[in-house]
């Protein structure tokens, strides 16, 4: 896990520095599968790991509150987010990085995983499953708790924001919307909530 690594080097006066990427923690709520993947599912069933945002105790919080941060890539994702279906996996396609092995195994024809999932709503055709605004609400709150921490924290690491809607079979891979649009989407919102944190606390000139 995360923490106790970034404690362990933090002991030793050595900063540590996370790209905090919160779709990887979003779409495996709800999700048995990826849980077990990861070697998460029981602490995640015993309540010894939170992934929800919206729940005290979450992960986003632990890793603010450590004020690691240094990164911030925001990529929307839903819990337990629909597997990409326009992207079944093929051993004999070569696709720039995907890891070999893979990280789970995969049989020919496999969807890809659900770790993307549109942030504005694609028009008919352009993407493979139904979607639902409301479902966005964990990634949009995880945006607001990282840009709350960066305007109240004078001493926040934070330096870098990055939108991250790509193309790979377990994100948008063959899906038909724009993926220039999705970013400038959620490149906005992150700017309208900014701009709405500023009216209500001035900020340091130099953050």
């Amino acid at each position: 896990m995360v923490t106790p690594v970034a404690l362990q080097v933090t002991r030793r006066g050595v900063p540590f520095n996370l790209t905090l990427d919160y779709s990887h923690v979003i779409f495996k709520i709800g999700n048995a599968q990826e849980q077990e993947i990861s070697g998460i599912r029981q602490d995640v069933e015993t309540g010894k790991l939170i992934l929800d945002p919206f729940e005290p105790g979450n992960l986003v919080d632990e890793w603010l509150d450590l004020n690691i941060v240094r990164w911030y890539q925001m990529r929307s994702s839903v819990p337990n987010g629909p597997r990409n279906v326009w992207a079944p996996h093929n051993p004999d396609d070569y696709l720039a990085a995907i890891p070999d092995p893979l990280v789970f195994p995969m049989r020919t024809g496999d969807p890809g995983r659900g770790i993307l999932y549109p942030f504005v709503k694609p028009a008919p055709g352009e993407w493979h499953s139904p979607w639902h605004s409301y479902l966005l609400e964990p990634a949009r709150e995880v945006a607001r708790k990282v840009l709350r921490h960066h305007a109240s924290n004078p001493s926040s690491r934070l330096r870098y924001i990055t939108t991250e809607m790509i193309t790979q079979p377990d994100y948008a891979l063959n899906a038909k919307f724009s993926l220039i649009a999705q970013n400038a989407a959620i490149a906005s919102f992150l700017r309208d909530y900014w701009d709405r944190i500023k009216l209500q606390q001035p900020l340091d000139q130099n953050e």
